[in-house]
């Protein structure tokens, strides 16, 4: 077994109430505090990215990994249940083809032409499943504040949540990251 890389060296709750841990990586005394909440964990340090040895260590040492297969494809299989329901937005034609191939098809682009898709959905709810990087979280919110403006929900947390049960970063990752983790039961 490969030992982590990081010790912990404190630990406690900031004022919202996300647990925050002080760390030490390998030879470089570099010491970071990271707002943790399993999913928003990921975003937040570039440097342990989803699916990375330092992001399994992580979740391994502080219980966030705990979660055992099953459970994580159940959840996975819910939230594409809650998919095929609705609207999604993607960033663009990889992505739309990753959805496709896990069953979602009611699936628009968003990058280029946000305001020809707002137009086009008929619902209350709008899922955006935009990458997590700069330009997904940029994309994210002018979703947003594009589809508040027709009246119509955006919901912006699904895209944390499945790309955290799947371990990917991009939603072109999609299909593979499940039937890897389908593989894996």
């Amino acid at each position: 077994m490969m030992e982590c890389p990081f010790r912990k060296e404190s630990g406690g709750q900031n004022r919202l109430g996300f647990r925050v841990f002080r760390f030490e990586t390998g030879n470089a005394k570099l010491g970071t505090e990271l707002a943790v909440n399993s999913a928003q964990f990921l975003s937040h340090s570039p440097a342990l990215r989803a699916g990375s040895v330092h992001a399994r260590a992580f979740h391994t040492i502080h219980g966030t990994e705990d979660m055992e297969i099953e459970e994580k494809i159940d959840k996975t299989k819910k939230i594409i249940a809650e998919l095929k329901n609705c609207w999604v937005f993607v960033e663009g034609q990889k992505d739309k083809k990753a959805l496709y191939e896990l069953g979602i098809t009611k699936v628009l682009t968003i990058s280029g032409n946000l305001r020809l898709s707002c137009n086009r959905v008929d619902g209350m709810k709008v899922f955006v499943l935009t990458d997590l990087d700069r330009r997904g979280d940029e994309l994210t919110l002018k979703a947003r504040d594009e589809l508040e403006g027709h009246s119509i929900r955006a919901e912006l947390e699904m895209r944390k949540k499945l790309a955290y049960l799947l371990g990917i970063r991009n939603f072109e990752n999609a299909k593979s990251a499940y039937d890897k983790l389908i593989e894996t039961k």
